[in-house]
């Protein structure tokens, strides 16, 4: 069993590189590279909570193939203390993290990394519209 989920992800990752070499001319990437261990190393989060999506004028905004409200994702974040907030993360549970702004987070996703031995947490917030 573990052979065959083992094989999977490394075609799977064959795939993957297969698909960025084809694609390094239009992407404007360049060439492919593989993964380096314990450099670069984090995963992104797409948020877990479901929360009603609403559109500009306020009402909700509504599926075009179903007629009903659109449920987007948002974060799970709790404010601990002044200086201190937790962000919920599937698999794992609940991870601490500092505040670096006054306001909590409004985001859909975020990402955890490993930079100079430390886990960091950035969240992907939409800016406000100048």
């Amino acid at each position: 069993m573990a052979r065959q989920r083992e094989r999977g992800r490394s075609a799977q990752a064959l795939k993957d590189f297969a698909q960025a070499k084809n694609a390094r001319f239009t992407s404007g990437f360049g060439e492919p590279t593989w993964r380096k261990k314990y450099r670069h190393e984090g995963f992104r989060v797409i948020g877990t909570d479901r929360v009603p999506e609403f559109a500009t004028d306020g009402g909700p905004k509504l599926s075009a193939k179903t007629g009903r409200q659109v449920m987007g994702r948002s974060v799970v974040v709790h404010k601990l203390n002044r200086r201190w907030a937790q962000v919920k993360v599937p698999g794992c549970g609940w991870v601490r993290f500092r505040l670096t702004r006054s306001e909590l987070p409004t985001a859909k996703t975020f990402r955890v990394t490993l930079r100079n031995g430390q886990w960091h947490v950035a969240f992907a917030v939409i800016p406000v519209p100048v």
